[in-house]
């Protein structure tokens, strides 16, 4: 359900004139409403642009809106400082970089934003989603790995349990050696192993995991797994297809093989990308699926991020 938005934008450059076509359409949709544009008067030609009025920063305190839409993308990260040190709240700053999402539409982008969407992932997917679409990171797998899927099934078949649980370190991680640190959560049977290949240290480590560990929606929760041939055939049992399933989260299992499982894709992408880069032999399924460009070729990822069933593009 399309609820009109009120936006403001931000910013009259090239950036503005790039993305206006966009913006346009998703008031078409009815998906945004624009009330008025924030500018400095030295670039302003007139009282007005495209017909939506210029607005004085400082009004900003006394409107009513729901978002701001960052136009500058090369001075993104400056307009954002200077909207929230006018004391507005950085979760109603918006970066129109996401407007270029292909099949991206503003109501399912802001459902992810008014519902938070917290990803779990066995790799860093998760990280390098939300990078992509500029949302908070939601959930403390940004930057770890479970290299036996087995203890992820384990870890997202009981969430309460494992994240009230403290990480217990495993190995330190060594740059002189090139080791990343490892962890653990739980005991015997039900204890699952976890590594962060993009930290330093166990400190950091447990620290990033702590600190977005207090973030995450339970709400509005979407598992990812991926599998690579090898994995499927000697993972995918009746047990683990079992677990799998019984998930009571939104989720989708990306697997290389097309004849998979109920609710597996695979991405036919891949094999185009395969043969345009026969020269990198190692180059696996699941690292092709963390190439944000190539995959939202293939599906919907808001669709899919909201649940909806028919998120398959290719």
């Amino acid at each position: 359900m399309n609820k009109n938005r009120k936006c403001i934008i931000w910013g009259n450059g090239i950036d503005y004139h790039n993305v206006f076509n966009l913006l346009e359409y998703e008031v078409m949709k009815q998906n945004i409403n624009i009330v008025g544009i924030v500018s400095r008067k030295k670039d302003r030609a007139g009282v007005s642009l495209d017909g939506f009025p210029y607005i004085e920063r400082e009004e900003l305190r006394e409107l009513e809106f729901d978002y701001i839409i960052v136009t500058s993308r090369r001075k993104y990260a400056e307009i954002r400082m200077e909207i929230i040190d006018l004391g507005i709240s950085g979760k109603k700053i918006v970066n129109s970089e996401v407007l270029f999402i292909p099949c991206f539409d503003f109501n399912r982008y802001f459902n992810l934003i008014e519902n938070p969407i917290t990803v779990f992932s066995d790799d860093c997917w998760g990280g390098m989603l939300l990078h992509s679409l500029h949302l908070e990171f939601c959930t403390p797998t940004v930057n770890t790995l479970f290299e036996d899927k087995g203890d992820y099934i384990k870890f997202v078949g009981n969430l309460p349990l494992y994240l009230n649980m403290e990480l217990k370190k495993k190995q330190e991680g060594s740059l002189r050696d090139n080791v990343y640190p490892v962890a653990n959560l739980g005991n015997d049977a039900d204890e699952v192993s976890i590594s962060f290949p993009h930290v330093v240290d166990f400190a950091q480590g447990e620290r990033e995991w702590n600190r977005r560990k207090e973030r995450i929606n339970y709400d509005n929760i979407f598992i990812k797994l991926a599998l690579e041939a090898e994995e499927f055939d000697r993972q995918v049992g009746d047990t683990f297809l079992s677990k799998w399933k019984q998930l009571p989260f939104k989720k989708v299992c990306f697997c290389s093989v097309e004849d998979g499982f109920d609710s597996s894709i695979y991405v036919k992408r891949f094999e185009l990308y395969k043969k345009a880069n026969d020269f990198i032999p190692s180059y696996n399924y699941p690292a092709y699926v963390r190439q944000m460009g190539e995959l939202f070729q293939s599906i919907d990822i808001l669709k899919m991020l909201n649940g909806e069933e028919d998120f398959i593009r290719q």
